[in-house]
């Protein structure tokens, strides 16, 4: 079952090619090359909740009810589709995970873009997955079925990074959003991937930045197949963008090492 949870500013670049072509991902890594996060702290979940949430204070990361796959897809920026091999429990298991950068670094980070604060963080998490969970891991080309995120037809509908904000209006409460500044067609690709869990390549042809305010209202029959036609729907008349499912060649990366969290 997809998780019903708010999800803003997912700002991560998934760089995209052709059917058949290689398809990188944005993030390295490379945990080792930035500091570590001060203290973090990781717990079981209890059994019962089904809610999960992902992000917390600019200056920490947190997360809550969510798998180490999960985490493994936020720290490097992948959808379940591209990340294979591991222990069963890595999808079984729920943990919080509250996680503190270290003031000197946050220094660094906070005059960043909100984009790139979120990937140093991610790199930080990397780095977390490889500490505390004794994470290896070797990347792999693979052929998958993706979405393309193309132009729907009479083009798209996109407001230039500092172009005046339209009314807001009334609707719905959404089943997902983004609030996104300053930022390409590429991370709006990446932030449908992280909803999906399925990889979204942006073949748009659309240069320049963005900002972007996209909500999906939640269906009245709520149920996996109508929240995706909702989503789908919401993305053609709002931005008028479409999801086109077509072969591509991946990077995908595949588990060959995971051990139960280390003690806090």
């Amino acid at each position: 079952m997809r998780l019903q949870v708010t999800l803003v500013c997912v700002a991560c670049i998934l760089a995209s090619g052709g059917a058949g072509a290689q398809v990188t991902n944005g993030i390295p890594d490379k945990g080792t090359e930035v500091q570590d996060f001060e203290v973090a702290t990781i717990k079981p979940h209890p059994a019962g909740d089904q809610s999960s949430s992902m992000g917390g204070r600019a200056d920490r990361y947190e997360a809550r009810n969510v798998t180490v796959k999960m985490l493994i897809e936020a720290a490097f920026s992948m959808p379940a589709d591209q990340i294979s091999g591991g222990p069963p429990w890595m999808e079984q298991q729920r943990f919080d995970v509250t996680a503190k950068v270290a003031d000197s670094a946050w220094d660094r980070i906070k005059s960043l873009r909100s984009g790139d604060q979120y990937e140093a963080k991610n790199v930080m998490l990397q780095g977390l997955l490889k500490e505390r969970f004794g994470l290896v891991f070797s990347h792999q080309p693979k052929e998958l079925t993706v979405y393309a995120l193309v132009q729907a037809r009479g083009g798209a509908k996109l407001r230039p990074h500092g172009a005046p904000k339209p009314p807001e209006k009334e609707g719905r409460v959404s089943m997902m959003a983004t609030g996104q500044q300053d930022a390409p067609v590429s991370s709006l690709a990446k932030f449908l991937a992280g909803y999906l869990r399925r990889t979204v390549v942006d073949q748009t042809g659309l240069e320049g930045r963005f900002d972007f305010d996209f909500a999906v209202p939640i269906p009245e029959d709520n149920t996996p197949d109508a929240r995706d036609t909702s989503l789908f729907q919401a993305l053609e008349d709002q931005l008028g963008l479409k999801l086109v499912s077509k072969k591509a060649t991946v990077d995908t990366l595949h588990i060959e090492k995971l051990e139960e969290p280390s003690e806090n």
